[in-house]
Formats: C-alpha cells, structure tokens, sequence
C-alpha cells in the first residue's frame, strides 16, 4: 500500500539486497534524481537475510520498497521467496 507523498515532497524509496543490489544501487542517484534513497545491501545475502535488512531500515514515510532478493537461496526451496 503507498501512501501519497505530500506535494513538492521528494519520494522515499528503500531498497534492499544482495551483491546485485550493491552494484546497481551506485547508479540510482543518477537515473532519480529527486529521489531520496536509502539503499540497505549486503552481499552474499539470501531472502531471510534481505528481509532483515529491510526491519532495519523501513520508514512508514517511505512510498516505495524495492526488495531484490532470490539470488542467493537454495534453489531445493523456492518456497522461501513467499
């Protein structure tokens, strides 16, 4: 669910990772600009690890998540992504 930011109020955006994340997140300040981010990403991390990253770092005031996860979990349960 997004809640509208306020006019003129720069959107807040989370994102959170793995390896990937930590490698793109370098070029988010140049394609959004106006965007305030926060970028929480730590190699190596599987699903469970990125949604603790997320309790971490999550705002009620942030209007969009952006959780890129899946790379490093065992493939013998795809389950974990639900």
């Amino acid at each position: 669910l997004a809640v509208p930011a306020a006019a003129g109020a720069a959107p807040k955006v989370l994102v959170v990772g793995d390896s990937l994340e930590e490698s793109t997140s370098l070029y988010l300040d140049k394609y959004l600009p106006g965007v305030e981010l926060t970028v929480n990403a730590v190699g190596g991390s599987n699903t469970y690890e990125i949604l603790e990253l997320f309790e971490q770092s999550y705002d009620p005031s942030m209007s969009v998540i952006v959780f890129d996860g899946g790379t490093n979990d065992n493939p013998n349960y795809p389950q974990i992504l639900e």
